[in-house]
């Protein structure tokens, strides 16, 4: 059984690429755990492992989310870069404590990441 990983996300970019997003995760939290990969765009292929589960949207267009294990950077950084975007990713997986945040703008991805070491220091 999957350690969760909560994930949330927050886009920025033309209101068309958000409203084409939108689209993109209401068609994906439609489907719930049973994600049929044919349907989704091509862009997405090889992002299986650690897909989008659970989905729901904030008020202030923030989309809160869950994967396995591990936060699902390089699935995010797809849709980003089909949809020219930026976007900022906090995430946590309390059990391994693994918490950190992923930014991605103008093409640049950079990360953050704390691990079990870190919190040894604290």
């Amino acid at each position: 059984m999957a350690n969760w990983c909560n994930n949330t996300l927050v886009f920025v970019g033309t209101p068309g690429a958000i409203e084409q997003i939108t689209v993109l995760f209401n068609t994906i939290a439609q489907m719930g755990q049973q994600i049929d990969f044919e349907k989704l765009p091509d862009f997405l292929g090889g992002t299986e492992d650690h897909f989008f589960c659970y989905i729901s949207y904030n008020h202030d267009g923030m989309v809160e989310y869950e994967t396995r294990w591990t936060p699902n950077i390089q699935a995010v950084v797809r849709i980003a870069k089909h949809y020219n975007v930026d976007f900022t990713l906090g995430y946590q997986e309390i059990s391994n404590c693994l918490y950190g945040m992923a930014t991605y703008a103008n093409g640049i991805l950079k990360t953050i990441c704390l691990d079990p070491m870190d919190f040894g220091r604290f």
